[in-house]
């Protein structure tokens, strides 16, 4: 049955009996696309990675229909089945991405377009279903505030009345037992009464204008229609959240991707996690079975040579298989073709496939009992997604540990240039014997040797090899290393006995903690060094930062701009999945606008872990494009021939898009012939235009260096008519550091209404820096701040790079502290608020405030959430120790004393129940403290304690009826004996329970 909003409801009431009573339900989707190929799989992909790279790079296509089909069992392998294709399409304005090839595809098999576009299915997305109707402003009219009173009780006794009557209502008139007309002119009226209906009475009253007779007519929902108006209210989505609370098993096909969207789109947002979907799949999907699965298991995989969809639906007709007898639903028509690529036809095949493999199974075990299908035959498979192209690990298990094979006998490989292929890699490791070659990106690739026992040698041999860098996997990924398994394969029952590993089915250790650090990247970041890289670079498999940029409310006033630049780059930083070892890192995003990662190489790529942390902290990130000296002369003559520049510009942004980072400083070090510096100047321009149409965080700045329109090398450390046709061109200019106060005087005038776009440079060297640098930068910022202008400092690694590392951390905090009264800081504006406050960089590992690891580790992309709030000397970060990662933070007291401490400013608004977690370490006592509009409001109702390893968690509830702005969020604790505490986590979350205890707001202070 072809089902679209025309016959909606119609199929629903149908599929609704249908489920009912269902023995299972198989479901297949279809797509606008499958995977993006900046996200190309890798064979040794972890199920975090998996998970991250699915979230990354397929969710931005459009499931364009769901096929279900229900499976009734009437008799020995026999079922009456009922196909459902859904045409589905979102109600609101979304944009989404399109494979052409799998277009051209459906559009081969018959699939209707303009059906899809024209009758589909609306729905509403988890996030649009969740969010909380903002009130409108209050009447500022006394008489219209009376007026809003006396409707709003009018509205109370007519929903509460048993015969469905108000006081008011026309008594006489027919059907007046379940409407009442409301005489309302006002349209600020109209659209409060709405807000009142919908979030005090959503099932009881629906409310329609009649904007003729300028009144309302308010009704009464039948409680028989109740399903019917979810369904128009919500769509599809309802359709999904009916199967979902079926308890019926679902059946689907190597159906990974259809899990991730059908839960996307209809029922919740995909966490950041793995674990985190894994546990979101549990509670709303606990009872699946992927077929392709159970077809490629043992002893079902030695009948079944192809477990694709198709092949698999023509093997089960097939000896030793029994094909299920079908019957049709009265109301169905039996298919008289096949309709591949239909997805209620595919569903079918699904469920087909299931019911004969099922019955293969329980001849093969020689069961007498009647198969059911939560018979032990089947539990083995459950929650079980099988694992696209990967080596070694065949399945996921949602419901459960994953395995993790030991990968002692594959390297990490480092190649010199992208010129090599797979059979290049193949030669090195040909001594000893053949091998598997798993690209990561056009650098680095995985090698699996088929041979275990000449591992070792190969390692000795190939360590120091001429031509590639050659690790041992379990040195690049540390965290991989794991104890033997307390309990094998999980499916090793389903094929009939335990089985012992072999060379083909190597040995699982202890499952997967489920917890994906955000960044998850494969490999280490190198730049671009010669103009022919670039020209020839092509996005294979790239690094990406594994977090979308998160929005932070910024409060006016002039910008900083940081520019990184720390002994040349590419350092420790630039192991996307961390070393051992310790390096600058930088945690004072909240007075930061702008990141660029600097270094000498022609196209710096900023390496993930800081894309990720900027991200996180909502600054954007930029990598340099550089030309330098006689050899940027060369690269200028190549680069402005006008068939040249646009696709140089094409490929930056590109790469910037590849690898998710947000722009370019463009620094032309070097003179430029005259007649080309048309060309540069249009060069800039379509680079920043192509840019903004990529991204919408996207910025392009321009470094005071060669000027128009001569072409000559020449600072001028201001903003003026040799300059400025490149700031006009792109979106802000970085001025040299050598500048004077009359400098800055001339470049205000020049930039008129522009002045936030114009940084001045400060370097922290003190290289002809007025003030000197170092821990004198704000005699530089304070003759700045006097222009109104913003601020570009270059090379705050300083800190680190020049001064004992043992002192660090207070050198930083001394550095950064002469910044804050020039910038202020930038306001969380969105939840959930999750953080370890982990700084990416410590002298060792903590899980749960237990050490997993005694040595010294660096991986800027583990950094969580920093405070952002002006620095002071009794908060201050730690190292020595943390309850998850490498570091937290410290509060300074006084024994028995109590202090509050604020640790995140914010401008969100709050509606509902809250939970606010702390877990702290040595204090006597703790509780948060919440300024919402500037009322303070004290959490200690409900606080449920918990004890792990000299940690305390907390757990705060608070349940706000108005929607009130939470301002910032202070820790108020209590010294004991200590006079130190330690932060390890904090969270603010919406608490998702649907019933919850009485809460309490307001109360004394408990101390």
């Amino acid at each position: 049955m072809d089902v679209t909003k025309r016959n909606l409801e119609e199929a629903f009431r149908l599929l609704q009996h249908l489920v009912e009573t269902a023995d299972f339900i198989a479901f297949d989707c279809e797509f606008t696309g499958l995977a993006q190929r900046e996200s190309l799989l890798n064979a040794f992909d972890t199920p975090e990675e998996r998970y991250v790279k699915v979230k990354q790079s397929s969710l931005d296509f459009l499931l364009i229909q769901v096929g279900i089909c229900t499976f009734k069992k009437t008799g020995k392998n026999k079922y009456e089945i009922a196909p459902f294709s859904f045409t589905v399409f979102p109600s609101r304005e979304k944009f989404f991405t399109c494979q052409s090839t799998s277009l051209y595809f459906l559009a081969n098999q018959g699939f209707d377009f303009n059906k899809l576009l024209l009758e589909g299915i609306p729905y509403v997305t988890p996030a649009d279903r969740d969010k909380v109707p903002i009130p409108p402003d209050e009447p500022y009219d006394p008489n219209m505030k009376a007026a809003l009173v006396e409707l709003k009780k009018k509205l109370d006794g007519f929903a509460t009345s048993e015969d469905g009557s108000a006081n008011d209502a026309d008594e006489e008139s027919p059907g007046s037992r379940n409407s009442m007309e409301i005489e309302c002119q006002s349209p600020h009226l109209r659209r409060h009464l709405y807000h009142y209906v919908e979030t005090r009475y959503p099932s009881v009253l629906s409310l329609e204008n009649d904007a003729k007779k300028k009144r309302m007519v308010a009704k009464r929902i039948e409680q028989q229609d109740e399903c019917i108006r979810r369904l128009n209210k919500e769509g599809f989505s309802y359709i999904m959240r009916m199967l979902s609370d079926s308890g019926r098993v679902l059946i689907g096909h190597n159906c990974f991707l259809d899990i991730c969207h059908l839960l996307n789109e209809y029922l919740a947002p995909l966490p950041e996690t793995y674990g985190e979907f894994k546990q979101q799949v549990t509670a709303l999907m606990p009872r699946f079975i992927d077929t392709k699965v159970m077809a490629s298991t043992a002893p079902l995989k030695d009948l079944v040579p192809n477990s694709a969809l198709g092949e698999l639906h023509q093997k089960i007709s097939q000896k030793p298989f029994s094909s299920p007898t079908i019957e049709f639903h009265v109301a169905f028509k039996p298919y008289d073709r096949e309709l591949a690529h239909d997805a209620g036809y595919d569903a079918y095949m699904t469920g087909c496939c299931f019911a004969a493999l099922t019955e293969q199974l329980s001849k093969i075990r020689s069961s007498a009992d009647e198969t059911t299908f939560d018979s032990e035959l089947v539990k083995p498979f459950l929650q079980k997604v099988f694992f696209l192209k990967q080596f070694d690990i065949p399945y996921l298990n949602l419901g459960g540990s994953d395995l993790a094979p030991t990968r002692d006998h594959v390297f990490f490989v480092t190649v010199p240039d992208e010129k090599w292929r797979t059979n290049d890699v193949k030669q090195v490791f040909n001594p000893f014997g053949d091998s598997f070659v798993g690209w990561i990106d056009h650098l680095s690739a995985f090698v699996a040797l088929r041979d275990r026992s000449k591992a070792a040698k190969a390692y000795e041999t190939l360590k120091l090899h001429a031509d590639c860098r050659v690790m041992l996997y379990n040195d690049y990924r540390p965290e991989m290393k794991r104890p033997a398994p307390a309990d094998p394969d999980p499916l090793a029952e389903a094929r009939g006995k335990r089985q012992r590993p072999s060379a083909e089915e190597p040995a699982e250790t202890a499952a997967s903690n489920g917890k994906a650090k955000p960044q998850e990247c494969n490999g280490v970041c190198q730049p671009l060094k010669t103009f022919d890289q670039l020209l020839q670079w092509q996005p294979i498999n790239p690094l990406r930062a594994q977090l979308s940029f998160i929005n932070r409310k910024r409060q006016g006033g002039p910008q900083l701009l940081l520019c990184h630049d720390y002994k040349g780059g590419y350092l420790a930083d630039r192991f996307n999945n961390g070393t051992e070892d310790e390096d600058y890192r930088f945690f004072h995003w909240h007075l930061v606008d702008l990141f660029v990662y600097f270094s000498h190489h022609l196209v710096t790529i900023p390496p993930a872990g800081w894309i990720h942390a900027a991200h996180l902290h909502g600054v954007p990130c930029l990598g340099t494009f550089i030309t330098e000296w006689d050899d940027g002369v060369r690269v200028c003559n190549q680069l402005l021939q006008p068939a040249t520049w646009p696709s140089v510009a094409d490929k930056l942004v590109a790469i910037a898009t590849r690898y998710g980072f947000d722009g370019w400083l463009v620094n032309i070090e070097n003179v430029v012939q005259a007649d080309q510096m048309s060309q540069l100047v249009e060069f800039v321009k379509y680079l920043t235009k192509a840019s903004h149409a990529s991204n919408p965080h996207a910025v392009v700045v321009w470094y005071d260096s060669v000027v128009y329109p001569d072409g000559e090398l020449q600072w001028q450390n201001e903003l003026n008519d040799l300059n400025r046709a490149f700031f006009d061109a792109c979106d802000a200019i970085f001025l040299n550091y050598t500048w004077k106060e009359e400098n800055l005087q001339r470049s205000a005038q020049m930039a008129a209404s522009r002045k936030r776009q114009v940084f001045v440079g400060v370097d922290v060297f003190g290289r002809g820096c007025l003030g000197g640098g170092g821990f004198h930068c704000d005699q530089a910022l304070d003759v700045i701040s006097k222009y109104g202008m913003s601020t570009a400092v270059f090379a705050p690694g300083w800190t680190y790079e020049t001064l004992p590392a043992e002192d660090f951390l207070t050198n930083n905090h001394k550095f950064w502290k002469q910044f804050e009264p020039f910038f202020s800081a930038s306001l969380i504006t969105e939840l959930p608020i999750q953080t370890s406050l982990c700084q990416g960089c410590g002298k060792s590992r903590f899980e749960n405030g237990t050490v997993t690891s005694d040595k010294a580790w660096y991986c800027i992309g583990s950094q969580q959430l920093q405070p952002n709030v002006p620095g002071r000397d009794d908060l201050v970060p730690t190292d020595e120790t943390a309850f998850s990662g490498s570091s937290c933070w410290k509060i300074i007291g006084e024994k028995n004393s109590k202090k509050e401490i604020d640790l995140f400013l914010t401008d969100i608004r709050l509606h509902g129940v809250f939970v606010f977690r702390v877990t702290t370490k040595y204090e006597k006592d703790v509780t948060l403290s919440l300024y919402l509009d500037d009322s303070e409001c004290l959490l200690y109702a409900h606080s449920i304690r918990q004890k792990e390893n000299g940690w305390k968690k907390r757990a705060f509830y608070i349940h706000l009826d108005n929607a009130d702005r939470l301002k910032r969020i202070a820790i108020v604790v209590r010294f004991g004996e200590s006079t130190e505490i330690l932060i390890g986590h904090l969270e603010v979350v919406k608490y998702s329970r649907s019933k919850t205890r009485p809460m309490r707001t307001g109360a004394k202070d408990p101390f």
